[in-house]
């Protein structure tokens, strides 16, 4: 990781989630150019519109509701964030991101995987892939298998 990265993470960390959600969205098209239709003789008059941030951050939870099963998959259960973690967990979160955007850059598609992995960061990945839950579970089939 070079230094221009860790001040990339940086600044995604310290935006709201509902910013780094926002950021998902594409920004909207605007169709033909403006002018006249020779064709048809008419003018065109394009209309630009923002999207509202309340709006962009609802869509791009949307978005990564919609990928959230492929990361788990690759994050939870390929990666096997809950193990990892268990034994060494990472401290520097800049690098926890770092190291998850690689793990999840083949599945994130046309999304940055940065902006991804910086969501998942703020989420609590811990809380993402339910390993308190998994734990339990674990020590439930150890204890089963024992008696």
């Amino acid at each position: 990781m070079q230094k221009g990265d860790r001040r990339r993470i940086g600044s995604l960390l310290a935006q709201s989630s509902d910013d780094l959600y926002a950021s998902l969205v594409p920004p909207p098209r605007y169709g033909p150019r403006p002018g006249i239709n020779y064709k048809t003789g008419t003018t065109i008059v394009i209309r630009k519109t923002m999207l509202d941030r309340t709006l962009a951050a609802k869509r791009g939870r949307r978005i990564f509701e919609r990928i959230a099963p492929e990361l788990f998959k690759a994050i939870c259960i390929r990666w096997q964030y809950c193990e990892k973690n268990e034994n060494s967990p990472i401290a520097d979160t800049i690098l926890l991101v770092a190291t998850v955007a690689d793990a999840i850059a083949g599945y994130c598609g046309a999304f940055p995987p940065l902006t991804i992995a910086a969501i998942l960061v703020k989420m609590g990945l811990t809380q993402f892939c339910k390993c308190t839950e998994a734990r339990l579970l674990k020590e439930q089939e150890r204890i089963l298998t024992d008696s």
